[in-house]
């Protein structure tokens, strides 16, 4: 869940909740470009961008109302998606996802083949996508929403552009303070880089100026 602030092209957003950990925690603040936004334009006759395998997107609930989302995108129009045993295939191949916090065999891994049902296989409608939040063990996403409709999203992800909370090396949960190792993350590639099988990433996203100063929760 996260919450939006509208600058120009730009939107900040903040996040809400650890559905995306750890690519994406509680209190970071996400630049998004909102230019790359699928809403309005579809109905206009007009698509800017569309989302591609392994990028994060903030979106409408599919069933409308609610809080604004944030996902990765996993399944494009055409795929054929399953999880089995916590490990995500397309297209009959399974996906790599580096992003998941120590990699294919890392805990987080492992907590999602022992925590997440399996699902599927399911072909992802025309104008539609499949999604997944990181933490697979908790997140709500396409395996209990359904495909996200192209007209729902709204941006695409570009960086962390302040974060504030816990954190880690303090002793009590209370301590908070900047996270200034978090911000600029995503932007430069890292955790949110695409992995879709068969496929090269895309050019990682270049770097951005900020005009603003962010708000946050």
């Amino acid at each position: 869940m996260v919450a939006g602030l509208g600058v120009a092209r730009f939107d900040t957003y903040a996040v809400r909740s650890g559905s995306m950990a750890s690519t994406l925690l509680p209190g970071d603040v996400l630049v998004v470009d909102s230019w790359a936004g699928c809403g309005l334009l579809p109905r206009l006759g007009v698509v800017r961008s569309s989302p591609a395998t392994g990028e994060v997107w903030v979106f409408e609930a599919p069933a409308g109302g609610g809080p604004l989302q944030v996902k990765r995108v996993i399944g494009l129009p055409g795929d054929t998606v399953s999880v089995r045993k916590g490990s995500v295939h397309l297209n009959g191949l399974r996906l790599a996802e580096p992003y998941l916090e120590g990699g294919p065999s890392g805990p987080r891994a492992r907590r999602h083949e022992s925590s997440s049902a399996n699902w599927g296989p399911a072909v992802v409608p025309d104008l539609s996508y499949f999604v997944l939040g990181d933490d697979r063990a908790t997140s709500i996403d396409s395996r209990h929403n359904g495909f996200v409709p192209q007209d729902r999203f709204r941006g695409r992800v570009r960086g962390i552009v302040f974060s504030y909370g816990t954190l880690e090396r303090e002793m009590f949960p209370a301590d908070r303070a900047i996270r200034w190792s978090r911000i600029g993350r995503l932007g430069r590639g890292g955790k949110g880089a695409p992995a879709r099988p068969g496929a090269p990433p895309p050019p990682l996203a270049s770097a951005l100026s900020w005009r603003s100063p962010p708000t946050y929760p």
